[in-house]
């Protein structure tokens, strides 16, 4: 169904920007290397969360809503997931960064 407090149509990204899937972070201590691509995902709509409460968005067009930069949301998914991949003891690979993929 439908959020009604979201402008119809735009296919709205939820990003979370400060938190980890943990279902993708429970895998990475079993792998050699880690390539983190997102460059792409940010020119879409996108509303930010951060402390489990909307911190703004990129293009979404709702009332009373900042509407930040893609690079807000992509600098702070990149920090995030470099913290979190740094701070696994058992992760011992190489970790790769691809800004942008075609």
């Amino acid at each position: 169904e439908p959020d009604p407090t979201k402008p119809e149509h735009t296919d709205l990204f939820d990003l979370y920007l400060d938190e980890a899937d943990e279902s993708w972070t429970a895998e990475i201590g079993d792998f050699d290397y880690v390539i983190i691509s997102s460059g792409h995902w940010h020119f879409r709509p996108s509303v930010y969360y951060e402390n489990g409460t909307i911190s703004g968005c990129h293009y979404c067009q709702l009332p009373n809503v900042t509407d930040l930069t893609m690079f807000y949301g992509y600098r702070k998914a990149f920090r995030t997931a470099f913290k979190v991949i740094l701070d696994l003891e058992s992760f011992n690979g190489v970790m790769y960064l691809r800004t942008f993929a075609p």
